[in-house]
Order: C-alpha cells, then structure tokens, then sequence
C-alpha cells in the first residue's frame, strides 16, 4: 500500500512539474514576441528607414546623361532613358548605360503598330524592357534598327 502511495505522489509530482514546465512555456512564447520587438523596433526602424532610403534613390548621374533621363531598373544594373517627340511627331530616345555610355540614340516606334506617342504620354516606366522602353500606360517601344527581332519577342 505504501508503494503505491508513494508511486500515486510521483505520479502527481511529475504531472504537477509538467505543468508547471508547460505554463512557463506558454508564457515565454507569448511573451517573447513582444519583448523581442520593444527591444529592436527602435534599432530595425532607423535601419529600415536607411535601406529605405538607400534603395529607392536613383544612382548619381554620370557626366554626359542628359538631365531630363531617367533612371531604369534592370536584371543586373539599370540604364538611363531619356524621350521625346520631334518635330516630325517621331519618337526618339537615348539610352545611357550606368557608366554614362550611349547604348541607343535613334528613333523608336510602338510595338503595338499604334500611332507614337504623344509628349504628355511618355511618362517612363522604372522597368527596362531590353533596349526597349516601357511607357507607364503599359505600350513598349522599339529602336528602329531593332524593331522586327523586339517585335518578335515582345510584340502581339
């Protein structure tokens, strides 16, 4: 009898401690969140705010881009586009790589086979679409010299 007693108060005792260890457990894991972020939420925003800052600024101009391009992501690097319509009602653009090289300097045409647009229409897109250049209301725009291959690729 005694040995069961004895057997029924361990019994009791790990279960006790048990739920003892599991209420601990509860409390460190609903707690720790938020100690965790009033500990580092005023260090992660100044440093959020740095990326932030960091990351959406365009890179310095190199010397020879014209003051009115802009600059556009790519896969690796970015290029500076800069368009507007001629006399003729054409559409020609430059294209300046990083470094401030002209890669392309040649009239460009819609790849939708629309009329070119108009100057308050070529608002550019952030986006790089090869040597092409991608208009905010979504139309493409090839050089002249590359316009069949693009047309190709990117075309309807």
């Amino acid at each position: 009898m005694k040995r069961v007693l004895v057997g029924t108060m361990i019994g009791k005792r790990k279960k006790k401690a048990q739920q003892s260890e599991q209420a601990q457990w509860d409390q460190l894991t609903q707690s720790t969140p938020s100690r965790v972020l009033a500990y580092f939420r005023p260090r992660c925003l100044g440093l959020v705010f740095l990326f932030v800052l960091l990351g959406c600024s365009d890179p310095p101009r190199p010397h020879g881009v014209a003051a009115g391009a802009t600059w556009v992501e790519s896969a690796k690097t970015g290029y500076w586009e800069r368009c507007e319509v001629t006399d003729t009602k054409a559409v020609h653009c430059t294209i300046w790589n990083a470094g401030g090289m002209v890669l392309m300097d040649e009239p460009y045409l819609p790849l939708d086979g629309g009329p070119p647009p108009s100057a308050k229409d070529l608002r550019l897109r952030k986006t790089a679409a090869g040597y092409g250049v991608r208009l905010a209301n979504g139309r493409i725009l090839a050089p002249q010299s590359q316009f069949q291959r693009m047309k190709a690729l990117y075309g309807p």
